[in-house]
């Protein structure tokens, strides 16, 4: 693990079209966000923050524009992670990502480094050809630009990319796909456990 490496989950969301806390259900019996911080755990993040979380969890880091879209929980781990000294890079993830895994975190990260000092992101890229704003790495530098950014109105994570160069890798749809409505949640189980895809549990 590497402490120039911070790593962020969003976990502040309102979970509106899944119809429960999505950071806390439990798939084969561990909540989505703590796999998605296990996962920047083994791609070498040496701390990982959970914005928008309760203050009483631990790591919990407050989102500076709370229920204003996951572009505000970018911009505030990038922050968070400016603030931090010592750490160069921050990996940002989405909590419903429950199949994210060490390989990618650490290609982007492995990316970002290898890239010029202009290049201020490392986003996947999917066989699609869709660049995914969720996980990607960021340069702390970025942190005024994308403050900027949501400061003058804007929302969608994808457009935190107009900040700056991106450099890019690629990784199957199936490791960065988030889950968003109990249809996705018993296509997973379905695909995971071959059990006709009931609903897990949510844990708090």
């Amino acid at each position: 693990m590497s402490d120039a490496v911070l790593g962020a989950v969003l976990v502040g969301g309102a979970s509106r079209r899944m119809g429960a806390d999505k950071a806390s259900l439990a798939l084969d019996g561990e909540p989505m966000a703590h796999r998605v911080r296990r996962a920047l755990f083994d791609g070498g993040a040496g701390a990982v923050v959970l914005i928008g979380a309760d203050p009483d969890e631990d790591g919990a880091v407050a989102d500076r524009w709370p229920g204003e879209g996951p572009l505000g929980g970018l911009a505030t781990a990038v922050a968070e992670a400016d603030g931090v000294g010592g750490v160069e890079v921050v990996v940002v993830a989405a909590c419903d990502q429950p199949d994210l895994t060490g390989a990618v975190i650490a290609d982007l990260v492995h990316a970002l480094h290898g890239a010029p000092d202009e290049v201020i992101a490392a986003a996947v890229v999917t066989a699609d050809g869709r660049r995914q704003p969720f996980p990607s790495a960021w340069r702390t530098a970025a942190a005024p630009a994308l403050i900027g950014l949501v400061d003058d109105g804007a929302r969608r994570s994808d457009a935190a990319f107009s900040v700056g160069r991106t450099v890019e890798i690629e990784a199957p749809t199936a490791v960065v796909e988030d889950l968003d409505t109990p249809d996705d949640v018993r296509r997973w189980t379905t695909r995971h456990r071959g059990d006709g895809g009931a609903i897990p549990e949510h844990r708090g």
